[in-house]
Formats: C-alpha cells, sequence, structure tokens
C-alpha cells in the first residue's frame, strides 16, 4: 500500500466526439471559478469535514478574494489569462497521521515545489484519508505559464509524493526536519520561521 497519493480533482463531462461520460480534470477558467476554489479549499463541510490548518505563499492569508483578485492582476500583467487559470492537486495519506505534523509536510512540499507561485494550502480533516489541497496559478511569479498535463504530472506527483513520504520517513534515522536542505532548525516553529525567511 501507497503512504500518500497526488491527484487531480476531476468531473464528469459528456464528450459528443466519444458518445459517452468522459472524466477531465477541472478546469478552472474564470474570475468566480478562482474565488470559488480559494473558499473551497478553506471552508467547513456539513459532512464534517473541516480544515484543521491553511497557510499561503505569495497571497494575502486574511482576505480570498483580495487573494483572487491578486491572482488575477498577476494572470492580466502578464497576458495570461486565458485558458486554465488555477491547478488543484490533492495529496491524500493511507495513514492516521496528526493534522499540524500533515501541516508541516505541507508546508515543506509548498516551499520545495511553488515557491514562485500564488497558492493556498489547506490540511482537510474529518474524511476517511487526511489530505491537503494545494491550490496555486497557473502563471508563476516571472510570468511563465505553469504545465502540469501528461508526463510533467507524473514527474512532479513522484516528486511530491517522495517529498511526503521521506518528511514522516527520514532515511537517516535523524530528526525530519534536517532532511530538506533548509538551515537545521532544533523545533517545528523555528522550521516554519526558516522558509518563511526563504520565501
Amino acid at each position: 500500500m501507497r503512504f500518500c497519493t497526488l491527484t487531480v480533482p476531476d468531473e464528469s463531462k459528456w464528450d459528443e466526439k466519444q458518445n459517452k461520460m468522459v472524466r477531465r480534470p477541472k478546469y478552472y477558467h474564470n474570475e468566480e471559478s478562482i474565488k470559488n476554489l480559494l473558499k473551497y479549499a478553506v471552508r467547513f463541510k456539513e459532512n464534517g469535514e473541516g480544515v484543521a490548518y491553511y497557510d499561503v505563499m505569495n497571497l494575502p492569508r486574511r482576505d480570498l478574494d483580495e487573494a483572487a483578485l491578486e491572482i488575477l492582476k498577476v494572470q492580466q500583467c502578464y497576458g495570461k489569462d486565458k485558458g486554465r487559470r488555477m491547478y488543484q492537486f490533492i495529496l491524500s495519506f493511507c495513514e492516521d497521521l496528526d493534522p499540524l505534523e500533515v501541516y508541516w509536510a505541507g508546508t515543506v512540499i509548498a516551499f520545495e515545489m511553488f515557491c514562485d507561485c500564488q497558492m493556498l494550502y489547506a490540511v482537510h480533516t474529518g474524511t476517511e484519508h487526511i489530505h491537503i489541497h494545494f491550490v496555486f496559478s497557473s502563471v508563476k511569479a516571472d510570468g511563465k505559464k505553469c504545465d502540469y498535463s501528461g508526463r510533467k504530472f507524473t514527474e512532479i506527483k513522484e516528486r511530491i509524493e517522495r517529498i511526503a513520504y521521506e518528511f514522516f520517513h527520514p532515511s537517516d534515522g535523524c530528526d525530519r526536519i534536517y532532511s530538506y536542505g533548509l538551515r537545521q532548525t532544533a523545533s517545528m516553529d523555528e522550521l516554519l520561521a526558516d522558509i518563511r525567511r526563504n520565501l
């Protein structure tokens, strides 16, 4: 059994050419879908699923409408406001883990993989498997557009799953926070402070 799995949410749509329902990745393409995606990632649901922790990179934390506007401004500034505007990845864990430690793993993944993106990541609990939503703009800070389709998604999936596994299972027996090339720290609080200083 795998320790964790990275997936992309999808939806069923009717394909006229194939004359059947097909599963396709959700395609966030307008201002309203960007706002809804950010709000979905941090909302509590009636079924008990909730957000234990969330954080952002390169976005305002307190106001999600303002965060959505910041994403739109960057996309419009670079003329990249057509087509896919957002990505959402979900990293699900097969083990019962402490939500705070999952948050720290998400912080390391965000820092290692998406430091040049406007993103929000949130730890969801109250479901069969604890999981993290990574929601980020398709346009990086340098104006280049992200492309995580096909082989590129497979590569990033493997890398993220490996980082998550190594976070919870450090190979050299040392404290997990020493295995990420970050400054050696004595506590999780110092790790987060170190990550924030380097963003």
